[in-house]
């Protein structure tokens, strides 16, 4: 009998290569419950669906699709469809591409994990640094799995290991417990064709800078009844240059290892931990 339940979102699509390696990775562990989107819902951050019908589909006993977005998906598994299960874990992903640094604000696999902190629990997010199919390996799955362990074996160490760090410098939680403490992992795997290294490193996360442009195009489309001139255009760019200390996610995906962010959920806020809430652990 196993004895976890797991709630299993992403944001690429219920049939996203990604979302069926943490299944299949995981599914000798745990119950696995799983709700997604049914579409590819990337960089959506923690949007969620409010004043609108949220069509869903079952596919089986344990796994829907809904037409919405990731943090979505968290809601309407823990609030709906299984509201009467009690989860160990919210995992999340694996994403299609990275989330490093400061990106993991714009990210919708990050932010369902985000979410079920918010509901009080432990949560994380997998992410594969890959930007072509394929996404997943052996060596990620069997990664996948062991860091899902490790964290369950793990979790009361590093709670313990957050209140300390919170207590000590955020001034306002000194003379009181931090209430609804929860954990958020975010995980971020090599490109398996050029690295399999099994290192596992606890890490900060970057600063992601982009030289984003807006360009125009059809600019002199017709004019409305206001002389505006419609048109549409898109926002492009690339990554800029930038220096990475060697406790940064993305310093450690650049020298081939695995990165391990991690994040400590209280009321009233979520704070990033420092590497050191987790180190010996993984």
């Amino acid at each position: 009998m196993k004895n976890f339940n797991f709630l299993i979102t992403n944001d690429d699509g219920i049939f996203a290569e990604g979302l069926s390696c943490v299944i299949n990775s995981l599914n000798d562990l745990a119950n696995l419950f799983i709700v997604a989107p049914n579409g590819n819902r990337s960089c959506t951050a923690h949007s969620m669906s409010f004043h609108k019908r949220i069509y869903f589909e079952k596919l089986d006993e344990n796994r829907y699709t809904i037409d919405a977005f990731p943090v979505d998906c968290v809601f309407a598994g823990t609030k709906g469809f299984f509201k009467n299960q009690k989860f160990d874990l919210v995992i999340s992903g694996m994403n299609h591409g990275a989330n490093l640094g400061t990106d993991i604000f714009y990210s919708g696999t990050v932010s369902a994990a985000f979410r079920g902190a918010e509901d009080g629990i432990d949560s994380i997010a997998f992410s594969s640094c890959r930007n072509i199919p394929p996404f997943a390996s052996d060596f990620i799955s069997k990664m996948i799995k062991r860091i899902t362990i490790k964290f369950l074996e793990n979790r009361e160490i590093i709670r313990e290991r957050a209140i300390i760090y919170a207590k000590e410098n955020i001034d306002y939680l000194r003379n009181i417990n931090p209430d609804n403490v929860s954990i958020t992992l975010n995980v971020n795997f090599p490109d398996f064709e050029k690295f399999n290294d099994e290192t596992i490193v606890p890490t900060v996360l970057a600063s992601r800078l982009y030289l984003d442009q807006v360009v125009f195009e059809n600019e002199a489309g017709s004019e409305s009844k206001d002389n505006i001139k419609e048109g549409y255009f898109e926002i492009v760019g690339k990554l800029a240059n930038s220096q990475c200390k060697p406790i940064t996610d993305l310093n450690v995906i650049n020298s081939g290892k695995i990165s391990i962010s991690p994040f400590f959920y209280f009321l009233p806020g979520m704070i990033q931990l420092i590497p050191s809430t987790i180190e010996s652990i993984f």
